[in-house]
């Protein structure tokens, strides 16, 4: 399984663009949207220790967790929740 790319999408916006960190489409999905990871190995910086800055967002894996990983290498981990007052709303689906 070779390394992956990453495609923000919302159908209200017609947002759509492709880049191969999983923090990068994060931050540019626009509130309400959907970052969807395609199939591959999600390795270092802006693939681990992901935020949301409290956006109600979803991020998802386009095939199925066997085949969208994310290896943070034992070094880190993979999602930060904090618990800081921001809205609820996020949806992680691997």
């Amino acid at each position: 399984m070779g390394l992956g790319s990453v495609t923000v999408y919302n159908a209200n916006e017609g947002f759509n663009c492709a880049t191969d960190t999983i923090q990068w489409e994060i931050n540019a999905c626009p509130d309400g949207g959907t970052v969807t990871c395609a199939d591959g190995i999600y390795t270092g910086v802006g693939n681990k220790n992901l935020s949301w800055s409290g956006k109600h967002i979803t991020v998802r894996s386009q095939n199925g967790a066997a085949n969208c990983i994310i290896n943070c290498q034992n070094s880190e981990r993979a999602f930060n929740f904090y618990n800081t007052g921001q809205k609820l709303g996020f949806v992680v689906y691997l």
